[in-house]
């Protein structure tokens, strides 16, 4: 949670400050904080948990985390799940797509592909359901 919230008043300031300080438009402020936390996933990630090998996804839970120990991934939850979590979903979204290549590397595509793809149509419905109601 607090991970959580630090990510999502980062998020907050930074396209703040991109709006006032630069001439980007809002998109590539946001591309910018999308690739900035994509890059922040993988290095916390990698660089807490040493060895990929020892890494099991299920470890970035934070809740079986809280409820069964503390350790490293306590810190891993709250800087890539929390932190970069808030911060960007791209950044987890990216870090999925990581350990696909690496463990299943023909389900990579399918996963960009199916996410971008059937996310924007989600976001396309939802807009027009809400136009539709107003």
């Amino acid at each position: 949670m607090a991970g959580g919230f630090l990510g999502a008043i980062s998020r907050f300031l930074m396209q703040r400050a991109f709006a006032l300080w630069t001439k980007m438009p809002g998109w590539q402020g946001l591309l910018l904080i999308n690739i900035l936390g994509s890059l922040l996933i993988g290095f916390f990630v990698a660089w807490l948990t040493g060895d990929l090998a020892l890494l099991d996804l299920r470890d970035l839970n934070p809740m079986k985390t809280a409820l069964e120990k503390r350790d490293l991934n306590d810190l891993i939850a709250l800087a890539a799940v929390g932190f970069c979590g808030a911060f960007t979903t791209f950044s987890s979204f990216s870090l999925d797509n990581n350990f696909l290549m690496i463990e299943r590397p023909k389900h990579l595509f399918l996963n960009i592909l199916l996410s971008t793809g059937l996310t924007y149509a989600a976001v396309m419905l939802g807009w027009f359901l809400g136009r539709l109601i107003t």
